[in-house]
């Protein structure tokens, strides 16, 4: 059970549930920051040691749309912020407008995803170990490969459990189940939100223009 889950099931008091709530949700937060930080670091560090090797990567994948997925994450950003100040004056329909553009965004997210994947594993560009792309072979060409897949499928698994917590919080949403004096899995998931956000504003740079 997640924190956002926890905080709509569990039988404590309100203050003592959102304080309990937004512990776990920082806790987890924490630990995938702790993750993800490891992760870019070990992709600094491989980098530094097959720069060139990791720059012919970034070009042979080019943006590969990776424009428009920033798009999205961005629309989603902006979502996630009206959605928590939706919640706090009561405006039913906005909470509900925004949470579902919140699944749009992330949807189209992550069919883009899945077209980039499905490219790059075609032309032999990100498979762990297996690069078959002319001309780049090679420990830098592993290397890059299997950081690449690893940070964006990780990103990947965090977005999904979030639409997935997007698609509760909206059916609930419509039932008038949230308001100013309940909002505690709304700020949650706006939170939880905004730290994929904040990965992929840190790997679309790394991975796509570097």
């Amino acid at each position: 059970m997640t924190a956002i889950q926890a905080a709509q099931s569990s039988g404590l008091e309100p203050t003592q549930k959102r304080e309990s709530a937004m512990f776990g949700i920082w806790l987890l937060i924490g630990a995938e920051t702790v993750l993800f930080g490891s992760l870019f670091t070990l992709y600094t560090v491989l980098r530094l040691g097959n720069m060139n090797a990791f720059r012919q990567a970034s070009r042979l994948i080019g943006d590969n749309g990776a424009v428009w997925a920033t798009a999205y994450i961005l629309l989603s950003t902006y979502a996630a912020a009206m959605v928590m100040r939706a919640v706090k004056k009561d405006n039913h329909f906005s909470l509900v407008g925004h949470l579902t553009l919140i699944l749009i965004a992330g949807f189209f997210f992550l069919g883009n995803k899945y077209h980039e994947f499905s490219r790059l594993i075609k032309e032999g560009l990100l498979w762990p170990g297996l690069f078959s792309a002319p001309g780049f072979t090679g420990q830098g060409a592993s290397q890059y490969s299997s950081i690449f897949f690893l940070i964006n499928g990780l990103l990947l698994i965090h977005m999904v459990i979030g639409l997935f917590i997007a698609i509760r919080l909206t059916k609930r949403a419509m039932l008038y189940q949230y308001s100013s004096t309940n909002d505690t899995p709304i700020q949650l998931f706006a939170r939880y939100w905004q730290l994929g956000v904040l990965v992929w504003f840190i790997l679309f740079p790394l991975f796509y223009l570097i």
